[in-house]
């Protein structure tokens, strides 16, 4: 730790002149997180806590606040010389150009000044979640967050606190009368079921940002079963950490059921990306479901496809901050075996078929 803290105070001290005689990134490994890149010629001070990083601030005043990770290593990278592992073995061409967006978990941003990126945190747990909000459509395009040990609890019950984001511009924010008499329920993305270590870790999964409009039967019917089957991987005898997409489509005329009277998108899809990062290793799965009033049964083995798949149905490039190398394996093959874990439902039911069998 001090061999660590006296690096990070003589980085501090010739941050000014780096940023003045270097035009590359700065890239800082956080430990169970990705990347994050600093732009050396924009750049106009980095904070530090210990040995984490705390906030960065631009020439342009805007500022950039990281809670709670810790550093592992940090990779000067000039000009184009864009490395993406410390030893140098593997490049990124589609990564997110966006240190906001450089974790695993997210998606390759779409360009536009309409399309928003909202990130809700606590002090004690880090991010919650992150999605991207398109205001042409008052739609959210996707959400998008981490579990592993630090960050999902069983602390807290659900507080139903549905209400507006404030971060998104009045006039692009969807509202909750809009919901009222619609016929649809306001359908989680980032559940609350999965963050329940605080009350305001809670309370931040109610934002209407983080919905979609879900027939009743969908959201508490397959949508509820897939999330609790992702609550089953995410264990540590499956996963170091779970980089979770959850969405609806928003983008294809062909992949929306039309509009409510109030206005909200109806899509026609819902699907989740999961990535699990395991002693160094990844791999990944979609899952993709019809969005319609019809009982859906079955395990989640039904609505499993390969990224690639999932990319080619919804235009979003999934994972695109792994290297290269490891995004394109992992993201052309899908092992269903590798994803059979037992949720809470199917253990239960497993017991009494096996009592059954016994008597």
């Amino acid at each position: 730790m001090k061999k660590l803290s006296i690096i990070f105070l003589s980085l501090t001290i010739s941050l000014a002149a780096i940023s003045q005689t270097a035009s590359g990134i700065l890239r800082y490994y956080l430990h169970r997180q990705a990347t994050y890149d600093v732009v050396l010629d924009r750049l106009k001070r980095i904070t530090y806590l210990g040995d984490s990083l705390t906030l960065i601030r631009y020439t342009d005043n805007t500022r950039h606040t990281i809670l709670n990770h810790r550093i592992d290593s940090i990779v000067y990278i000039a000009n184009s010389s864009v490395p993406n592992s410390p030893s140098n073995r593997a490049v990124n061409r589609n990564r997110n150009t966006d240190p906001q967006a450089s974790q695993l978990e997210f998606p390759h941003r779409k360009e536009g000044e309409m399309n928003l990126l909202i990130k809700h945190s606590t002090p004690e747990y880090g991010n919650t979640y992150s999605l991207e909000w398109d205001c042409s459509k008052k739609a959210n395009r996707w959400t998008c967050y981490q579990m592993y040990d630090g960050n999902t609890c069983d602390n807290e019950k659900r507080n139903n606190t549905f209400r507006e984001d404030e971060d998104i511009p009045t006039a692009y924010r969807t509202v909750l009368s809009q919901y009222v008499g619609s016929g649809f329920s306001r359908g989680h993305l980032c559940p609350a079921a999965d963050r329940r270590c605080s009350k305001v870790q809670n309370q931040q999964t109610f934002y209407l940002s983080n919905m979609q409009p879900q027939y009743q039967r969908h959201n508490a019917g397959v949508w509820k079963r897939l999330e609790t089957q992702v609550r089953a991987w995410n264990n540590t005898a499956f996963r170091d950490t779970l980089f979770v997409v959850k969405a609806a489509t928003i983008d294809r005329d062909d992949q929306i059921s039309g509009t409510t009277r109030s206005g909200l998108l109806i899509p026609k899809y819902f699907y989740m990306a999961i990535l699990c990062k395991k002693d160094g290793h990844y791999q990944a799965i979609g899952l993709w479901t019809l969005h319609d009033e019809k009982k859906h049964s079955g395990d989640f083995s039904q609505y499993a496809i390969s990224i690639d798949e999932l990319e080619r149905r919804t235009g979003i490039d999934f994972f695109c901050n792994l290297p290269d190398d490891i995004e394109d394996e992992i993201e052309s093959r899908l092992n269903i075996d590798a994803w059979r874990i037992k949720t809470p439902h199917q253990s239960v039911r497993h017991i009494k078929n096996h009592r059954s069998q016994n008597n």
